[in-house]
């Protein structure tokens, strides 16, 4: 029905009939396949996400928290943004059309959560920041406590900031029948610049901000850590050389005074001088030797785990740049060209406009999506913790013959691909 009401305006225009015949089913097409590709995803990724975050390996971290609480958001994105509107446009299923409170709850659970899938992003560039600052009161601000508190004060600031969507949204009567929308003009103009500004180019802005920050305090750390390291390292092996000779030239001293003592004097005076002091270098260097290894090795995961998530988010910061870019070039675009100046299209223009406005704003809605993609990608801590998940749903969740059957019974104990 809507093809074929495209192409009859088409054929009355007949201006650019091929041009815009494709543009408009292209347009159509991405209407119909796109979202759907996008909840499907958008909800395993995420669902996952909250799984493997909420793990005991990963959920002391700050960052990590971030991560969840995002992903937890992204869920309500979907169904509350993607899948509504996906049902109203394919299926005519709309209960904003009937209910004028669910029109005004729907769009501000589009709005506010939108956007803050990206600030919850910024909220874990500023944690990567403090962690990896060389000034230890900001890496101290590096903690679940902060972190909860910042989750807490921006997701209030952001619903109240949208306060003034269930007011001004209402089921109207219009040309087309009844519709949830917006009327006042000074209104549409104040939300065509308020929307991108709060939920793309201020947080696109601080994260780039804080992503070029963290990235100059990881490199200074590195170099300051090696030389730390080294200094340390050096100290450490003078001290050992140190306790091993004064262990060897003094063990025939104290040879000699513990039998002049036991044979001729029975005096304390050599173990006080001598041996407590050796047997206590002795311990304490074994001590100091273990704690070196075992700080090495806590260091070096420690390290691994945080150097993960930090390179996770970097390259989360660059996709959603990149994704979320053309919507706000077009929304300003709207606000000033259309909005203020009342630009007209040509036919073939507002075929062009459309399309790109389906576009832009289809890849607007994948940031939501891409989060579980793009950690299972670049972060090996978290494609361990997946793959130990399948693993726990596996052997708790498949019955016993289907995993037999998963099992090579050819006299090979390997496992037959899946």
């Amino acid at each position: 029905m809507k093809k074929a009401s495209v192409t009859c305006f088409i054929s009355v225009l007949g201006v650019n009939i091929t041009s815009m015949e494709k543009l408009e089913l292209a347009t159509y097409w991405i209407n119909q396949i796109y979202p759907v590709l996008q909840i499907f995803f958008g909800t395993f990724g995420n669902l996952l996400n909250i799984i493997i975050f909420t793990r005991r390996d990963l959920h002391q971290n700050p960052c990590s928290l971030y991560f969840l609480i995002g992903s937890i958001n992204n869920c309500i994105v979907i169904d509350f943004g993607l899948l509504t509107r996906y049902l109203a446009s394919t299926w005519n299923w709309d209960p904003s059309l009937t209910s004028n409170v669910y029109c005004k709850i729907r769009n501000l659970l589009v709005y506010a959560p939108l956007t803050l899938s990206l600030w919850f992003i910024v909220l874990a560039s500023v944690d990567r920041y403090l962690l990896s600052s060389p000034i230890v009161r900001f890496r101290r601000l590096s903690n679940l406590s902060m972190a909860r508190k910042l989750i807490l004060i921006v997701t209030l600031s952001i619903f109240l900031s949208y306060l003034h969507v269930p007011i001004y949204f209402q089921l109207a009567l219009t040309q087309n029948g009844m519709n949830c929308n917006f009327s006042p003009y000074q209104y549409v103009l104040f939300l065509s610049f308020f929307a991108p500004i709060i939920s793309c180019v201020l947080p696109i802005l601080l994260m780039g901000i804080f992503g070029i920050l963290m990235i100059q305090n990881i490199r200074y750390s590195q170099r300051r850590t090696q030389r730390l390291r080294s200094d340390d390292r050096q100290l450490s092996l003078m001290l050992l050389f140190q306790i091993l000779i004064t262990t060897v030239i003094s063990t025939p001293y104290f040879a000699l005074a513990l039998y002049n003592a036991i044979a001729i004097l029975m005096l304390r005076a050599p173990i006080i001088s001598c041996v407590l002091p050796i047997l206590l270098m002795g311990i304490f260097g074994i001590l100091m030797i273990q704690n070196i290894r075992y700080s090495q090795r806590r260091t070096q995961r420690l390290r691994s785990d945080d150097r993960q998530l930090s390179l996770m988010l970097l390259f989360q910061i660059l996709i959603t740049t990149v994704i979320s870019t053309p919507y706000f070039a077009l929304a300003l675009y709207n606000a000033i060209a259309i909005l203020m100046l009342r630009s007209q299209f040509s036919p073939i223009g507002l075929s062009v406009y459309n399309f790109s406005y389906n576009l832009f704003r289809l890849l607007y809605f994948t940031n939501p999506v891409l989060s579980f993609y793009i950690y299972t990608t670049t972060g090996a801590k978290f494609r361990q913790e997946l793959k130990r998940c399948f693993q726990y749903g596996l052997n708790n969740c498949v019955p016993l013959t289907i995993q037999r059957r998963l099992f090579n019974t050819n006299g090979t104990n390997g496992i037959v691909p899946i």
